[in-house]
């Protein structure tokens, strides 16, 4: 069985500079799925609700950061946030406070879950999905996404229904 060769991280960087969505994974160039426009509406008015949200903390947040979880893993959150200013450098290293990825009818679920498990692992605390399809909320923990109401930062008082992260 071939195995395809891994592509040099200064490859990704190219294709990062040319404005392409990729993440990079030990060797392995990952294209982020073409986002539908509900995809998007989520992504900036959610993403600017969660950053109004931290800004009182003295936080921020934003939407397709690449963050560095590791020396050969780059991804591509669809919206980070920190509790904290967000690190000055262009890649940020440390990890968020929150996570949120916004499925796509491309992503397959297996992709997401690992995604989830890297974000935990890096030291993520809030790692969160929306399927907008489906107008569902999904938390990730102990290796599993579950559905919930709502989302929640309890050690900041903040709280997110529906009606604040789908658009009209």
């Amino acid at each position: 069985m071939a195995t395809a060769a891994a592509v040099p991280i200064e490859e990704f960087w190219k294709l990062v500079e040319q404005g392409e969505l990729v993440e990079y994974v030990d060797g392995e160039v990952i294209e982020k799925p073409m986002a539908l426009l509900i995809h998007g509406k989520i992504q900036a008015s959610f993403g600017d609700r969660l950053r109004k949200s931290m800004e009182p903390f003295g936080g921020t947040a934003a939407v397709n950061v690449h963050c560095r979880l590791g020396e050969r893993k780059m991804r591509l959150p669809d919206i980070v946030a920190y509790d904290r200013p967000m690190p000055d450098y262009e890649y940020p290293d440390l990890p968020a406070l929150v996570t949120v990825e916004v499925a796509s009818p491309s992503d397959r679920f297996s992709d997401l879950l690992r995604k989830c498990q890297e974000y935990a692992d890096w030291g993520v605390p809030h790692i969160w999905m929306i399927d907008p399809e489906r107008r569902g909320l999904y938390e990730f923990s102990s290796g599993r996404l579950r559905p919930v109401e709502s989302f929640s930062i309890p050690e900041y008082g903040i709280a997110f229904s529906p009606a604040d992260i789908f658009p009209e």
